[in-house]
């Protein structure tokens, strides 16, 4: 194909036509810590990364504002950067059906030598009955890209986990 670019892909070669859209996903997923709860369904940490086509124009505060839009209600009322102490939560049972995900923080940080925003929330997953804690992280690495990081976990370790793939907060 003359209009093709080459993608390597785990080992092997793909002629991509030039007009596709690159949306790469990939996810990874944690060994896990220990021993784990007999009774509990398991469940891994995980990182999923994935590449979006965006406006060229798009900044990155406009970017963490789309992304607040999208959180629960209660999230759209605090201010753009904050962060909370939530160490009961881990502890607690389980909320009502009706219960909504809790915003845990918002900012601005660093993903490599990129800025980037994030997005931290925490809620109750019933078919793993337990509470999870999920960081979402938008970095724009270039006019037109979006790379956004989501990482799930059901501990309280997300500041831990994101310094490992290279992200820091402001």
């Amino acid at each position: 194909m003359a209009d093709a670019r080459v993608v390597e892909c785990h080992g092997v070669s793909l002629s991509i036509p030039a007009s596709w859209r690159d949306e790469t996903l990939f996810r990874f997923a944690l060994p896990p810590p220990g021993p784990t709860d007999p009774g509990a369904p398991p469940f891994r940490t995980n990182l999923i990364a994935s590449r979006r086509s965006v406006d060229p124009a798009l900044n990155l505060e406009d970017a963490l504002r789309d992304l607040l839009a999208t959180a629960p209600p209660k999230a759209r009322e605090a201010p753009a950067s904050f962060k909370v102490r939530v160490g009961h939560l881990a502890k607690q049972e389980a909320p009502p059906p009706e219960a909504p995900p809790v915003q845990l923080g918002s900012g601005l940080g660093t993903l490599q030598e990129h800025r980037a925003a994030w997005l931290d929330v925490s809620f109750f997953a019933r078919d793993a009955n337990r509470r999870l804690f999920q960081r979402q992280i938008l970095s724009l690495p270039g006019p037109g890209s979006m790379v956004v990081l989501t990482l799930t976990s059901d501990e309280e370790n997300l500041e831990t986990l994101t310094r490992q793939v290279g992200f820091t907060v402001r």
